[in-house]
């Protein structure tokens, strides 16, 4: 692991064949309010020129720094990489297709720095083809064994939770955000979500997304009867 500097955010997203996508989301990025951050970004054997681009915002944003496999491996895996390449504190998610408002960083990190007994917070989202908000549960309870609410790429976590719940599970390719949060509610974790449209999620989510319902219920079960 990284030394940490506990006040600081790092910023992680995986792209993969993103090439006519990605730039909002790294654009958004780089224009927040809130400027002490790290961007970290893993191209997960994109073959569309994705690399490229990320390579181009690179030299306009020295705060992003770019790491690439030529084997696509997933997203879980890519994350967990990113996490333990982080130097800092705060672990705000983002994800290649979609939008950060420019003030959703300084909202989570202010959020964060002034209640220390909640690991995670999220924000509400603009779901953009379907043109309509999403709030998540502004306190996650342990209904979130039986739905998944939260809005992934607009998470901030604290890095310790992370580390302490054992990141993402690597088993999982897909649904791995779903896993995480029953493991960091299990271990008496509070989190929590803003009741405030910060993020446009730019699509409805893959239809894949759920191809690995079966295995991640299992995992979740498993962890409740512990």
């Amino acid at each position: 692991m990284a030394i940490i500097r506990n006040n600081q955010v790092s910023v992680i997203m995986s792209v993969y064949n993103d090439r006519k996508v990605v730039s909002n989301a790294i654009i958004s990025i780089s224009k927040q309010t809130f400027r002490d951050f790290e961007f970290l970004i893993f191209d997960d054997g994109s073959t569309d020129g994705t690399y490229r681009v990320c390579e181009k915002y690179k030299i306009l944003d020295k705060r992003i720094t770019l790491f690439r496999s030529d084997k696509n491996e997933g997203l879980t895996k890519r994350l967990n990489f990113l996490i333990k390449k982080s130097t800092n504190g705060f672990i705000a998610r983002q994800d290649s297709d979609d939008f950060s408002y420019s003030n959703r960083l300084q909202k989570q990190w202010d959020f964060l720095r002034l209640r220390k007994c909640v690991s995670a917070i999220g924000t509400g989202c603009l779901k953009e083809k379907e043109r309509t908000n999403h709030y998540p549960p502004e306190i996650v309870s342990n209904k979130i064994y039986e739905k998944n609410m939260n809005v992934h790429g607009s998470m901030m976590f604290r890095k310790s939770a992370l580390v302490e719940v054992g990141m993402y599970n690597e088993s999982l390719r897909r649904c791995q955000d779903w896993e995480l949060y029953c493991k960091m509610v299990k271990k008496g974790m509070k989190i929590r979500n803003l009741h405030e449209i910060l993020y446009i999620l730019a699509e409805s989510p893959n239809p894949t997304y759920w191809e690995d319902y079966g295995k991640v219920k299992e995992a979740i079960n498993h962890l409740r009867r512990k």
